[in-house]
């Protein structure tokens, strides 16, 4: 199995799906790792969603992150975590 499935199983008991939503999830990264942040934490939020307690738990913060998806898919990611929880830096002048 993955390492994101290993993570997910351990959130699957009911104790800790009891107090993992008592708090702030956020998901950072920096370039490739940005991106892998922002695809976790959609995928983390579309597996948890029913247990969640508001819409606005989970957060990404990214550093020079490249752009994820098109359109559609953006439009997506806005409506699942909304789009004042991602927040990506970056350097007008970074020649990468």
């Amino acid at each position: 199995s993955s390492c994101f499935q290993e993570i997910i199983n351990c959130f699957k008991t009911e104790d800790s799906l009891a107090h993992l939503f008592d708090y702030e999830i956020y998901y950072t990264g920096h370039s490739l790792g940005g991106s892998l942040a922002l695809l976790t934490a959609v995928k983390f939020t579309d597996q948890f969603r029913p247990h969640m307690q508001k819409n606005n738990q989970i957060k990404v913060v990214t550093f020079c992150a490249p752009r994820v998806g098109n359109d559609s898919f953006v439009e997506d990611i806005h409506s699942s975590i909304g789009r004042h929880n991602i927040l990506n830096f970056t350097f007008g002048f970074d020649i990468v």
